[in-house]
């Protein structure tokens, strides 16, 4: 597949994902968090509970990671600041020449964290905006007076110059607030962006994906904040070159470190594959788990090598492992996904993973070419 019209990062990161280089990591500090957000992947514990990588130990592990490449580094939980030594981290991980990025909720950041986070001239920080209200924030929070805290924190970071790109996942309780919360972002001076996938959580619970608007609530809000634009047509789609390649970056350029140690190639993938506190994050890398993770090619996803609609999905190795077991699913969260982007664009076509039509799509909102497989729910 050609490089061409392709920007620096992009070209940096397919020279990653060909020469398998963990150019990107992600770092899990703690499952702690003092908000329970109700659509959360993660189950909620203390430190202490799970016994966690102590300060030394993660920086030993930022090391290893610098010796084998990597150097976009995003920090995050749980509640990243609820870690008392991720400044240190953080400082160590500056010191060694990452470039970072934190998420965060928002909530616990005051005059003297933001002067900390500004210092650390990240390329940017990530939070949580679950609401264009108070009350819709707090809802899904779980928490009374987060929204207003993660505005101050927007603010206080805004005042020291700091990119922030604020996220929403569009859910049942907030989907009528989509053009409130884009204008609340704009008026915080802040980029928005808007995910139409609710995820299960790590421990198999399907819980979270019941939290989603109904199919057409969900396309409406994607029409709204232009979500399915990036997945347009200004190439002629290559179906052949998109079955010979790799689903995805996971475990050929990135990489995710939970609290614990565990390896895994991303944040949602269920099954770690080492352990830094006995091997080195080297020995894990170039171990023979990762190695067939990264021989899969979407072609060899039965599914998927069907599918009326590949040009508008990315398949996901991690949810498909979670949702099913394997690698090569499908995953019906990521199939509902692409559906609602095809009705979105305009395009005809169904998933070949879905089973089920949406009932609010029996009649077509967009014509559906539906294999016999298919029933309606």
């Amino acid at each position: 597949m050609s490089d061409m019209g392709l920007g620096p990062f992009e070209e940096m990161i397919q020279q990653a994902g060909r020469e398998n280089i963990p150019i990107s990591a992600c770092l899990e500090l703690t499952n702690a968090c003092n908000v329970d957000c109700e659509h959360c992947y993660l189950d909620l514990v203390p430190d202490k509970k799970i016994d966690v990588l102590s300060t030394d130990e993660w920086k030993r592990v930022l090391n290893e990671l610098a010796a084998e490449g990597c150097l976009f580094l995003t920090l995050t939980g749980g509640e990243l600041l609820m870690r008392r030594d991720w400044f240190e981290i953080g400082s160590y991980a500056r010191e060694l020449g990452f470039a970072l990025r934190l998420f965060t909720n928002g909530t616990m950041i005051d005059e003297a964290q933001a002067d900390r986070i500004a210092s650390l001239e990240p390329l940017g920080i990530e939070i949580s905006l679950l609401g264009a209200r108070a009350e819709t924030h707090d809802a899904v929070a779980r928490r009374k007076g987060a929204f207003d805290k993660t505005v101050r924190g927007v603010r206080l970071l805004r005042e020291r110059g700091i990119h922030i790109l604020l996220k929403t996942v569009i859910m049942q309780k907030n989907v009528a607030e989509v053009a409130q919360i884009e204008a609340l972002a704009g008026e915080l001076g802040c980029d928005s962006f808007f995910d139409l996938q609710i995820s299960p959580k790590n421990n198999g619970s399907l819980a979270p994906t019941e939290l989603s608007p109904e199919v057409t609530e969900l396309l409406a809000a994607a029409r709204k904040v232009g979500k399915a634009d990036s997945c347009g047509h200004s190439t002629p789609f290559d179906r052949k070159s998109k079955l010979e390649a790799a689903p995805c970056a996971a475990g050929r350029a990135t990489c995710f470190v939970g609290p614990t140690g565990n390896v895994s190639p991303c944040t949602q993938w269920t099954t770690p594959l080492g352990n830094v506190r006995k091997q080195s994050f080297s020995q894990i890398w170039w171990g023979e788990d990762l190695a067939k993770i990264r021989a899969n090619r979407i072609g060899s996803f039965e599914a998927c090598k069907s599918c009326e609609l590949l040009e508008l999905c990315s398949p996901c190795m991690a949810l498909s492992l979670l949702e099913n077991g394997v690698v090569d699913g499908p995953s019906p969260t990521k199939c509902r996904n692409t559906l609602v982007k095809a009705q979105a664009l305009g395009v005809p076509g169904y998933p070949a993973g879905l089973k089920a039509i949406p009932k609010e799509l029996e009649s077509g909102l967009v014509q559906l070419r539906v294999p016999r497989r298919a029933k309606v729910a």
